[in-house]
Order: structure tokens, then C-alpha cells, then sequence
């Protein structure tokens, strides 16, 4: 036994010449390792959190350069203790793997160990051929268990930040066919718009509409498609309020009733609705909670912002063109947008990277590629700019803001003046036309004034500007519906007057799929963080004096967090 531990005889043994070639390529591909990845890192490049969570840029890239300088030391160390370096090297390059995780799954991640662990290896081949088999062993032992380690490590890192943060949907993927997706949108008392990217080139495309008889009742007029990177918006016109149709494309002259969808045009006039609201989904969530709201059966799903969490660093359409593919491969969310009509305003996350502004490189290619793959009503700003953008449902007027592409934070504006005059001109017709205005913000609004707060809090100067207008202008049927924050959260009112207004109620609505947590407060209801949660706006008017509207915050079993129920006077012309 002793020999064991004494006679140097090495587990491989290398012919002659082989070990210095090992020591010599080990060192080669260690250095290059150690250069790639450092410019890579210090361009904050690889890896970062792209959910936008606890790893910000000031606290990956120090680290990975950490991590990167103790692999050089142990270059360094390799030219006199070659076991040392080794171990050393398959240290650090464990760490650079469980840190690949936050922008990779785990397979990823070991990869980026191997690129390390391959000079280690190298090293202790060098090393063990003239060693005892007992410190071999010991080594081997030693590196199983740190590459064990560093896969569970790995796996905990994504599974903690980056997996999903509730159960799993049991939706099955659909079979492929010459649709990869589609929406809709722009929903009116008669008629809507749909989205749709196809798998190849076609001649003549068309949206066909049926009855729930099955009748076909509209046809879309024909396009081409010249590009499939490209999607195309197919518009139904000329038909009946209130009343349910389901659509698919017709591709030169042929169906896919493989992806088709419904929708439900608006009530004209008085009637009673149902909208849904949530916000905040990692990046191709496909969570339990999808397929809760669509079972509800809404009239209109509004995603307030997170739809994915890729946070675009680039003015690159075709990154943004690949966010919309990922959140349309989950069969949740897929089914989710083929059975109710999305209205959809980004926050940070979907429009650029983490607390993103007007200063955001991505923007160019958010404004784009938003009016060119998802359905939307008309949008102010025309061609190039924010998409806020208004519409009504029944006898509730719904105003949308992009609290995000034109901020200032320097200079303390959020909306900027364009918007703003235009939301203030909103907010006037609809408190002399409709009983009920909706105003949706996809950041929360109650907060004690913080200059470098993300959301209404940092812009204290003009929430409190649009609280002195409402003020002056008596505007009180107004509803706030909210994302941002990964929590549901009510207030009656109580805590949201600003600038002399008595205040109006809000329904906070998150996180879909994203671990809880709160922001700004106090609300009158409570705050419930969490993920798997969505919001209700319930309508109900019979065309009387007064319409009920009913505040709901659930979670994805279905079951009811926080409710509140509110009556609203309309408005009557002289």
C-alpha cells in the first residue's frame, strides 16, 4: 500500500515528447481563453442577466474579471507548479461557467467550464505521469466533485434567476405549418387587425373570418409576402359588434387551420366586458398562469410591459425580431394571443436594457419592429416614435402611454411633451363622452418622490403636473391599471392624489412569470408579491345611469388575492 502513496508511475503513461506538447498547448489555449473572454466581459458582453435581476453590468463584470484574472495567475503559476494551475484554472473557469447560466441554460454553461477545464486537463496529464497514483487519485476525486458542484451550481443560479418562477403549462406545442405565429389587435365595434409571420415566401395572403356557425362572413384583402423575416397585418372590417368570429390565414389560396384564433368585437354602445392585464414574463415564459387567463375567456388581454425580458442593448431589428418569435414559441402564450385580441406597451426590459430610456440604443429598432409585428391602433406619433395609442369599449375610454422611450431622467420628464399634450386631450374628451377612462401605465404610479426612482416616483415634478390637471378639470372617473412591479396591488384612491387631486383607484398587475417583489406604496388593498399573477377590469353596464367596474388581482390556480368593487356615474349630454 505504501507504494501506493510513494513509487511515481502515473495512470496514462505519455510517450516522450507528449508532455511537453500537452504543457505547451495548455498554456496556448489558456491564454487565448483569458483574452477572448476578457474582452468579451469587459464589453459587458457574456455573460449578463437578460431578465434583468440582481446581476446588473457593475456587478457581473467585475466578477467575471475576477474570476478571468485568477485563471491568468494560474498561466502563470503553470511554469513552476503545474498541479497548482490546474487547479487554480478549473476554479475559475467553474466560476465563468455558473455565471454563463445567468444569460444561458446550464448546457451552455458547462460548455464555457470545458473551455477552461480543457488546459486543466491538459496540465494534469502533463502532471500525473510522473506522479503516485495516490495524489492522482486525490486530484481526480477533487475535480469529479468540482464539476459536479459546479453543474448543481449552475443549475441552482438558473433555476433561482432565470427558470421559471411558478408551474410549468401543460399546453401541447402545435404541429407545424405555414404560420409560425399570429394576433390580434386593434379590435373595434367592427372589426380587428392580425399580425402574422409566415414560414416561406407567398403570393397572396388573406385573413378569412367565420361566425361561430362556421360561415365564412369577411375576407381580408390580399398581400404578398416577399420576406418571411417580415410579418404582415391582415385587417377584418364590416362586421358586428359584440359578436364572436374566429380567423385563419389563407396562404395562396390555401387554409392553415393550424394556428387560428378568435375574437370578439367590442360592444357599440353600452355592454358589460372583461379585460386582463399582466406584465413582467421571463423571456419565452410558458407558465401555468397563460393558460389560466385564457380559460377566463377575456375580450381583450393587455400585456403592460415585460413581455420578454431580452433587454436589447443594440439597435438591431433583427434581436427584436427574434424576441417576438421566442415569446410566440411558447405554447402558453401562443395559445393565450390566439384566443383573445392583445392590446401591448413595453417597459424597460422588451424595449432595451435594464431602467432603459430615450438614450437607449434599442430604440430606433423597438419603435420599428413594434409597428411592424404587433397589432395596434392608431399610433399619434405616426411612423417613427412612442406607440401611445387610445380605443374605446363600450362606454370606457382606454388610454395607453409609453412611460419609457421618451424619458429624460436628467431632466425629470417621463411622457414628454408631445405625449403629454396629447394624454391631457384625451383625458378631456373622455371625462365629457364616456362614463369610465382607463389610463394604462406600465410603471406604478404611488410612491414617495425618489430621484432615482425607475418609475412615477422619479418623475415627481410631472405626476404632480398631471395631478394639478386633473385637479383643475375635475376629472375623476379615472381607473389605473399598472405593471412593473412583480406583485398585485389595489388602492381605492386613498393613496394616489398628486398635485391637489383626491386621487383615483389603481390595480397593480404582475409578475407573470417572474420572482415577487414590491415598489412604491402604500396601497389601500394591500400588496401581494409574486409570480403567477395577473389583473381583472370587469365592466358592467346595462345601459344605465351608473356602470359597476370591478378590480381583481388572482394568481394562476385562479384563486382571488384582492378585490374591489366601484360605481361610476355616465356622463349624459345635455
Amino acid at each position: 500500500m505504501s507504494r501506493f502513496f510513494t513509487e511515481p508511475r502515473g495512470v496514462i503513461v505519455l510517450p516522450h515528447g507528449v508532455d511537453v506538447g500537452l504543457r505547451v498547448a495548455s498554456r496556448v489555449l489558456l491564454f487565448v481563453a483569458v483574452v477572448v473572454f476578457t474582452f468579451e466581459a469587459s464589453q459587458g458582453s457574456i455573460p449578463r442577466d437578460p431578465q434583468g435581476g440582481q446581476f446588473t453590468d457593475e456587478v457581473l463584470v467585475p466578477l467575471q474579471l475576477s474570476l478571468l484574472a485568477l485563471t491568468a495567475i494560474g498561466l502563470v503559476v503553470s511554469f513552476r507548479w503545474i498541479a497548482v494551475a490546474a487547479a487554480i484554472v478549473a476554479l475559475g473557469g467553474t466560476g465563468m461557467g455558473v455565471l454563463a447560466t445567468l444569460q444561458y441554460e446550464p448546457p451552455v454553461g458547462l460548455f464555457v467550464m470545458l473551455v477552461f477545464l480543457a488546459p486543466a486537463v491538459m496540465m494534469w496529464l502533463d502532471w500525473q505521469h510522473q506522479e503516485t497514483l495516490g495524489k492522482i487519485l486525490a486530484l481526480a476525486v477533487s475535480t469529479a466533485i468540482l464539476l459536479v458542484g459546479g453543474w448543481f451550481a449552475a443549475t441552482e443560479v438558473y433555476a433561482t434567476y432565470l427558470g421559471p418562477a411558478h408551474p410549468q403549462s401543460a399546453t401541447p406545442e402545435l404541429s407545424r405549418s405555414a404560420v409560425r405565429w399570429l394576433w390580434s389587435g386593434a379590435v373595434d365595434v367592427d372589426g380587428f387587425s392580425v399580425t402574422t409571420r409566415l414560414r416561406d415566401e407567398a403570393g397572396s395572403v388573406r385573413l378569412v373570418v367565420r361566425n361561430e356557425a362556421g360561415v365564412e362572413v369577411a375576407r381580408s384583402p390580399a398581400v404578398a409576402v416577399r420576406d418571411p423575416d417580415h410579418p404582415v397585418t391582415l385587417v377584418a372590417e364590416d362586421l358586428k359588434p359584440a359578436t364572436q368570429y374566429e380567423y385563419a390565414v389563407e396562404i395562396d389560396g390555401v387554409r392553415d387551420d393550424v394556428r387560428t384564433g378568435r375574437v370578439r368585437t367590442f360592444p357599440e354602445g353600452a355592454g358589460s366586458f372583461t379585460v386582463a392585464i399582466a406584465a413582467c414574463a421571463r423571456t419565452n415564459s410558458n407558465g401555468a398562469v397563460f393558460d389560466t387567463i385564457r380559460e377566463l375567456d377575456p375580450d381583450l388581454y393587455i400585456s403592460a410591459g415585460d413581455l420578454h425580458y431580452r433587454n436589447i442593448h443594440e439597435n438591431s431589428q433583427s434581436q427584436f425580431r427574434s424576441a417576438y418569435a421566442e415569446v410566440h414559441n411558447s405554447p402558453a402564450q401562443s395559445a393565450l394571443y390566439r384566443s383573445a385580441p392583445i392590446a401591448y406597451v413595453w417597459d424597460d426590459h422588451d424595449f432595451g436594457p435594464s431602467d432603459s430610456n430615450a438614450d437607449a440604443a434599442s430604440r430606433p429598432a423597438a419603435w420599428a419592429t413594434y409597428r411592424t409585428h404587433v397589432p395596434h391602433y392608431e399610433l399619434p406619433s405616426g411612423n417613427d416614435g412612442p406607440i401611445y395609442q387610445a380605443f374605446t369599449i363600450g362606454r370606457v375610454r382606454f388610454v395607453m402611454t409609453d412611460t419609457r422611450s421618451m424619458r429624460q431622467p436628467d431632466d425629470g420628464v417621463l411622457l414628454g411633451d408631445a405625449q403629454l399634450e396629447w394624454f391631457f386631450e384625451e383625458l378631456l374628451e373622455a371625462r365629457d363622452t364616456h362614463a369610465l377612462t382607463v389610463w394604462i401605465s406600465s410603471i406604478p404610479w404611488i410612491g414617495s418622490p425618489d430621484p432615482n426612482g425607475d418609475y412615477w416616483s422619479g418623475y415627481a415634478a410631472e405626476r404632480e403636473e398631471i395631478g394639478r390637471f386633473l385637479h383643475r378639470h375635475a376629472i375623476t372617473g379615472l381607473v389605473m391599471l399598472g405593471g412593473d412591479a412583480h406583485m398585485v396591488a389595489i388602492d381605492d384612491g386613498t393613496n394616489s392624489g398628486y398635485g391637489g387631486h383626491s386621487g383615483f383607484p389603481i390595480l397593480q398587475a404582475a409578475a407573470l412569470d417572474r420572482p415577487g417583489s414590491t415598489k412604491g406604496g402604500p396601497y389601500s388593498h394591500g400588496m401581494f408579491p409574486g409570480a403567477g399573477q395577473f389583473g381583472l377590469l370587469e365592466v358592467t353596464d346595462d345601459g344605465g345611469d351608473t356602470i359597476g367596474v370591478t378590480l381583481v388581482g388572482l394568481d394562476y390556480t385562479g384563486a382571488e388575492l384582492v378585490r374591489l368593487d366601484l360605481a361610476y356615474d355616465v356622463w349624459r349630454s345635455p
